[in-house]
């Protein structure tokens, strides 16, 4: 039931309003956006068409001008002066030179601005200029610049502003061409004063920071607001985008641009003078120009303020009128909550608890099972003994169901990440299946990739748990055929890897209505199959949940009567440490041939693929009659080194068969291997050793176990020698004790018993302790190698025991392993916080235990085993040495410290290293690393304090040692 939160209420409001709130910003943004491009747009048109009217009125002035020179071009009397003269002394002797003369100084009286004015001969052999031009002889009408440019236009030219020689006055002249009948008679120049330029453009308003400029057709500057640029000047040639305009500005074009001028970005719009070619630009500071600008971003800020205060308040007031009719509901809803939570609560503690009480009992029955199956019982005995284990660990999976499906749904279900190879989890699997698999005639085939990466990065307690109820499920519906797990790869990335898991059967498969409540927990498919198979069903309702924590979903598919398919793909991190493919056979196998005899035929293919992973090449047939044909033929050279035999094929029909295969490889050099379950390994053990295969393979087959079985039989066929019967088996020659001594804190009597038994199975020598008191009792006087320690003790627990131990700096290092039934992660998280080394879960696995014995005791007192290797087996000499070692070695430390006390250093190092190389022989593991470092920091100048520690540990563990050979003759 959901809630009502006050809080929750005020989250929502809030988020309303920021919503709305960003909503009314980005709006008022998007329309000051849109009101300042209009704005800008229409700034912008206007400055460009002051750039324009400015052209057109600079232009005005140009027309004018040129009509005046056009005009002058077409007077008939000009035309008829310039037709009748030829030569310059008839220039002053013309009729027409007076009338000519008159009319130009008429010209230049109308018009201020006009300097002069000209009427040239083509040829310039002659020349009439107005009042106060200069005709004197000693200079040429040609050296005018204005004569100078081509005058082929039938348009008016004006030059490019010159200062005149004759008045120092700066000008520019407007020239056109005398024509008449197509016939060039001479030029009509009228030199124009530029003083009147500056009048007219400062005439010309552009707000308080605004100017004009005037270019001439080369871009020289004719107007300026800076006297000093005046006619000497180019604009092109300025620096930056102004001298970028300049260029534009001569080549004719029009615009408006910003640029950068002594560091104030202004707006130049500029326009070409098309009468004259010159060009004007006008100038605006942007920060005047966009002065409207301000005003509207101003008045938009204003309206979004006064629309924001608008909606805050309705939003405040419709948030006081929701949480008034919400607050009394809320209480009657939380106190609700409340309820179903210390419900939740108290139904989890009590799966908890009651799976702790359950676990603690199992573990002693399961233990003692286990312990009984090594003795010696009849027949029926045996078979009472394993159906006891076996619903031993039914009841088992039973109580971990129910405690993860109570996880799940309390949500304290966590999924770890840690680096594991699939490998092995594919083993431990087919291990596992072996045993559900029972006296069932189905074959269990389990296809990997060899693509597969060797480490991955998941939780692969989750995925072996999933993979186990899916599997065992088949297992359980299926009476014939076959159920088969594969695992492919589904798509691979640079650090991520996707794997395909499909668990396919041949079993009773389901409806469509029963597959409607498939994932239901306690529900199966219906009553009948219940009472028929047995089971909660949780196992699937499990797996759905897990692997839709690990990235994944669960699919399923099925046929009444033709079975069910389970699939799933999910994500794993691919590990950096990639050692590479580890299942190699050593040099010199690569293509040796294999005969594989299975009846099964997918079976046969998974089994071939293997062999090929391995650089071998399989021959496979289908059943026993075909691989003895197949086998006669070759006539007594048998070309295989390796014979898979399937003993569950249909024509497999017992020792007579077998006998007939055996005559066939009897003096080859092929080994044959057996592949059958675990029931018919027993039943294979009952024939006559002499047609019994080398080595039995027990289905189902994983990749790992087929190379463990190739590697032992390739070295089996390597070696040259057969083992005697002197050699030590495991229970041979044991020494109680020898891999350690580990103080054991319980206070269960039967779980006493079955661990100190499994302890010394395993080669410890183990020490009761019933509560924490007598842990630290034991602890003074004996170094231990481990301390087991129970969490729940009478008078002093685990957890205050641990505590203690910790605070006496001289065991900070000794590993501390809790044993708890307790399955709950907060609680093995508190062993680890009070300073527990790890975690041991009753009932207590033999196999977790011998790995947990082998990481925190990896070194033997004594490794007899490997004695026994270098000895050959010989256990009389290894009593002799031992019995010789207690004798020369009981006073050894003494005899060193007085030598070293005389100061005989070269003796003393002589016998601490004869001590190093009899530790060595006897594999006396520890002592033999105490004295090889006693004896490398041992020299002539030998420091105190080193040396004094050196021999206490040396004292320490000669004398462990020999306790342990004490034990045997004593």
């Amino acid at each position: 039931m959901k809630v009502f939160e006050e809080g929750y209420a005020k989250k929502l409001t809030y988020l309303m309003l920021i919503t709305i709130v960003i909503a009314f910003v980005l709006t008022g943004n998007i329309v000051l956006l849109q009101t300042n491009k209009i704005i800008k747009d229409e700034i912008e048109s206007k400055l460009t068409l002051q750039s324009k009217a400015l052209a057109d009125q600079i232009n005005a002035f140009f027309m004018q001008k040129g009509a005046m020179v056009r005009q002058m071009s077409t007077n008939q009397t000009m035309i008829n002066y310039l037709k009748t003269v030829q030569s310059r002394n008839d220039a002053l002797t013309s009729p027409y030179y007076g009338e000519v003369s008159s009319e130009l100084d008429a010209i230049k009286a109308q018009d201020k601005t006009v300097e002069f004015v000209w009427v040239v001969s083509k040829r310039a052999n002659f020349y009439i200029g107005s009042e106060g031009a200069k005709t004197r002889s000693d200079w040429n009408i040609q050296e005018r610049p204005w004569f100078k440019d081509d005058l082929s236009s039938e348009e008016v030219i004006f030059t490019e502003p010159y200062i005149d020689y004759l008045t120092g006055k700066l000008v520019t002249s407007g020239v056109l061409e005398v024509v008449e009948n197509e016939a060039v008679l001479g030029v009509i120049a009228v030199d124009i004063l530029l003083d009147d330029i500056p009048g007219i453009m400062e005439t010309y308003v552009m707000g308080h920071t605004g100017y004009p400029i005037l270019l001439s057709r080369n871009g020289t500057i004719m107007y300026h607001p800076r006297p000093e640029l005046i006619g000497k000047e180019k604009l092109s040639e300025q620096p930056g985008g102004v001298g970028s305009i300049g260029k534009k500005m001569i080549a004719g074009e029009k615009g408006l641009e910003i640029a950068s001028v002594n560091g104030h970005k202004e707006y130049i719009g500029y326009a070409p003078i098309s009468y004259s070619g010159w060009s004007v630009a006008t100038v605006l500071l942007t920060s005047e120009a966009l002065e409207q600008l301000k005003y509207a971003k101003r008045l938009s800020l204003i309206i979004n303020v006064i629309s924001i205060c608008i909606l805050v308040s309705m939003l405040y007031f419709l948030l006081n009128y929701m949480l008034r009719g919400q607050r009394r509901i809320q209480a009657e809803l939380v106190q609700a909550k409340e309820e179903a939570e210390e419900a939740n609560k108290a139904k989890t503690h009590f799966l908890a608890r009651m799976s702790h009480e359950i676990r603690t009992p199992m573990n002693g029955i399961i233990g003692l099972s286990e312990l009984m199956q090594k003795t010696k019982m009849t027949v029926k005995q045996q078979d009472y003994q394993g159906k006891i284990l076996t619903s031993s660990h039914v009841l088992l999976r039973l109580i971990n169901e129910l405690l993860d499906f109570s996880k799940i749904e309390a949500g304290k279900l966590d999924i770890e990440k840690v680096a594991f190879h699939p490998e092995e989890i594919v083993r431990r699997l087919s291990d596992m299946l072996g045993i559900y698999l029972g006296t069932k005639q189905l074959e269990i085939i389990i296809e990997t990739e060899s693509e597969i990466p060797m480490e991955l990065i998941g939780d692969p307690h989750r995925l072996e748990q999933v993979l186990l109820n899916l599997c065992s499920n088949a297992i359980k519906f299926t009476e014939r055929g076959f159920v088969s797990l594969s695992i492919t790869v589904d798509y691979q990335l640079q650090h991520e890897i996707f794997l395909h898991f499909v668990v396919e059967d041949t079993g009773v498969g389901l409806t469509a209505e029963q597959m409607l409540t498939l994932f239901e927990p306690f529900t199966q498919a219906d009553g009948s199959t219940s009472r028929r198979y047995g089971g909660t069903g949780l196992g699937l309702v499990i797996s759905q949940n897990l692997i839709k924590m690990m990235g994944g979903r669960l699919d399923a598919s099925s046929r009444l009567g033709k079975g069910s398919v389970f699939s799933c793909t999910l994500p794993f991190e691919i590990s950096s440490n990639q050692r590479g493919n580890n299942l190699y056979l050593s040099q010199g196998y690569e293509d040796m041939p294999v005969l594989i005899v299975e009846d099964h035929e997918r079976m046969r293919k998974n089994l071939a693929n293997m062999v090929k992973s391995l650089d071998l090449s399989p021959t496979c047939l289908t059943g026993w009659q075909e691989a003895i044909h197949h086998l006669e033929q070759q006539a007594g050279e048998i070309a295989y080194s390796i014979i898979f035999l399937d003993m569950e094929a249909e024509d497999m029909y017992g020792v007579e068969t077998l006998s007939r295969l055996a005559a066939l490889v009897r003096g080859s050099h092929s080994i044959t291997i057996a592949m059958t379950t675990e029931y018919g390994r027993d039943e294979l053990a009952k024939i006559e050793e002499a047609v019994q295969p080398n080595a039995v393979l027990i289905k189902p087959i994983n990749r790992i176990d087929l190379f463990r079985s190739l590697q032992a039989a390739f070295e089996q066929k390597k070696e040259s020698y057969f083992v005697t019967n002197q050699l030590v088996h495991k229970d041979d020659f044991l020494i109680r004790g020898y891999k350690g001594k580990i103080l054991l804190a319980e206070d269960h009597e039967i779980n006493q018993q079955v661990a100190v038994e499994l302890l010394q199975d395993h080669g410890f020598s183990a020490t009761i302790a019933r509560n924490g008191h007598e842990v630290l009792k034991n602890l003074d006087g004996t170094r231990w190698d481990l301390i087991l320690m129970d969490v729940h003790m009478p008078e002093m627990d685990g957890y205050e025991a641990t505590l203690l131990v910790r605070q006496d700096k001289r065991y900070k290092s000794l590993p501390i392993v809790a044993m708890t039934a307790s399955v709950v992660k907060e609680e093995h998280n508190n062993c680890y916080r009070v300073g527990m080394n790890g975690v041991l879960t009753k009932p207590i696995d033999p196999k977790v235990l011998k790995d947990m014995l082998s990481e925190y005791v990896p070194l033997p007192y004594l490794d007899i085993l490997k004695a026994m290797e270098r000895l050959d087996g010989k256990i009389p000499i290894y009593h002799h040495m031992l019995k010789t070692f207690a004798w020369e070695y009981v006073s050894f430390v003494d005899r060193l410290q007085e030598t070293i006390r005389t100061g005989d250093y070269s003796t003393a190092k002589r016998m601490i290293h004869t001590l190093s190389g009899v530790a060595g022989n006897l594999s006396a593991e520890r002592l033999f690393i105490v004295s090889k470092q006693f004896e490398e920091k041992f020299n002539n100048s030998i420091d105190l304090k080193r040396y004094q520690e050196c021999m206490k540990e040396l004292r320490q563990q000669l004398n462990d040692v020999l306790a342990l050979v004490h034990e045997i003759y004593d």
